[in-house]
């Protein structure tokens, strides 16, 4: 039996396929390895109460 060899669509598909499982599990980890903003230095900040709409609506004014 002679060895068997694959296409270049296989073997692009194959690299593409790769590329986005490493991207997935390093989206992953990063989704659950990172801080929050609220929290720096060991201190609790308070959320942000103001929107986005709200401090556009404030320099329309």
């Amino acid at each position: 039996m002679g060895k068997r060899r694959f296409s270049s669509m296989e073997v692009t598909l194959l690299v593409l396929f790769l590329l986005m499982t490493a991207t997935a599990v390093t989206m992953i980890a990063l989704y659950f390895t990172r801080e929050p903003k609220s929290i720096q230095d060991g201190k609790m900040k308070p959320p942000n109460t103001y929107s986005k709409t709200h401090l556009l609506n404030q320099t329309k004014e």
